[in-house]
């Protein structure tokens, strides 16, 4: 990310989060009626823990080993541990001033303002510890999802299975375990090809080399190949070795290209939207990737499929007259009740929805960012049915 972006964002992030968190600690510590040393104990405790996930992070790019990476994990969950802590003590403020405003519940909010509050904050505690392990294991419990496709193209006369797979995320946190149940739940479905939709790595690529993750990647299995495309976060964590780290271990990444699969199918995947954010490049348009590399009589004779990470190129796919074009990214917002907000950035926030002749795909991803917590979201592996219409 170019250094003036990065700063201003870092900025507007680091503001949000610490006033959150000082919003949390007076919230819990007047709840609680804190003082002395119980207080200056969970201030210490909140400190560090909400420091956690920055600091692990900005250490691991030059100290890496089992704590830094032990810390980050916990960093992580302490992520969505503050969203709910936040909106539940929100929820509690303006509760208490509404109790307060009604003249009848007034009286009784203050003859009774320490119980009231206790309970609430043992309910408040109670209810973020369940909530975040439910999403724990939510999150590591994925879903298959079928759809079925008709397309009508003169050269598509048979049944194609297409596995698709957005938003891995391979790293500190998402490993072997995870990783291996993907690879063969995916493999049980007998695809004719995987399509792996971009946010493969998480950022950087070390802790999926040190924990040889490239090894199960191979294990991916499907007879016209495994084909995958850049995401923000490969640029994230620099694009270029995430990219020959795939590619060393069999997948084939496509990045600005589209290839013709003999007598079934085009295939097109396209550079990630966030190019211009890290590099001077810009990705090509999609009209210029067809017109370029494919024929006329070809793009109207066979099936294509765009894989495009995030899913910004939608009028594009419409202009051109793809048939479907699959995106990941927005997680479906992975923490409840963040999908609203994705909802007004995205025309697509997750699901299969046709506009004019274009099918348009957006998966909640296969794994998670910042905190291994889902809640409201699913984890999701997509099995996609294409049929000829006729």
């Amino acid at each position: 990310m170019r250094t003036g972006s990065f700063i201003v964002f870092f900025s507007v992030f680091l503001s949000i989060y610490s006033l959150s968190n000082v919003f949390i600690y007076y919230t819990v510590r007047n709840i609680f009626k804190l003082k002395g040393i119980k207080k200056l104990i969970l201030k210490i405790t909140h400190i560090f823990i909400a420091s956690l996930y920055i600091s692990s992070r900005f250490l691991e790019n030059y100290w890496r080993n089992s704590l830094t990476e032990s810390l980050a994990t916990i960093g992580s969950f302490f992520l969505a541990v503050m969203l709910y802590l936040f909106l539940f003590s929100l929820a509690g403020v303006i509760i208490w001033f509404i109790l307060k405003l009604i003249p009848k519940a007034k009286p009784v909010t203050i003859k009774h303002k320490d119980k009231i509050l206790k309970h609430a904050g043992i309910f408040m505690l109670v209810f973020v510890t369940l909530i975040t392990l439910y999403g724990y294991y939510h999150a590591c419990s994925p879903q298959v999802k079928h759809h079925k496709i008709s397309i009508s193209k003169p050269q598509f006369s048979s049944h194609l299975r297409i596995a698709f797979i957005s938003d891995i995320h391979l790293g500190t946190i998402i490993k072997n375990k995870r990783l291996n149940k993907m690879v063969t739940n995916v493999n049980s479905f007998n695809p004719d090809i995987i399509l792996l939709g971009g946010d493969i790595v998480d950022e950087d690529i070390a802790p999926v080399i040190k924990y040889d993750l490239g090894a199960l990647l191979t294990k991916l299995n499907a007879p016209l190949g495994v084909y995958g495309v850049t995401g923000n976060h490969e640029y994230i964590g620099g694009v270029e070795k995430a990219v020959k780290y795939l590619e060393d271990h069999k997948i084939t990444m496509l990045r600005d290209e589209a290839i013709i699969i003999p007598e079934r199918l085009i295939l097109i995947g396209r550079e990630d939207f966030s190019i211009t954010r890290f590099t001077s490049k810009a990705r090509l348009p999609l009209s210029e990737i067809i017109n370029n590399q494919i024929s006329s009589s070809d793009w109207k004779q066979l099936p294509s499929i765009i894989v495009d990470h995030q899913p910004y190129g939608i009028n594009e796919a419409i202009t051109q007259k793809a048939d479907v074009m699959l995106s990941g990214h927005t997680h479906n917002g992975q923490l409840w009740p963040i999908k609203y907000i994705v909802s007004q950035i995205f025309k697509i926030r997750h699901g299969l929805k046709k506009f004019e002749d274009t099918w348009f795909l957006v998966s909640s991803g296969y794994g998670t960012w910042g905190p291994p917590v889902r809640v409201a979201t699913d984890s999701e592996i997509i099995i996609i049915d294409l049929f000829p219409e006729n």
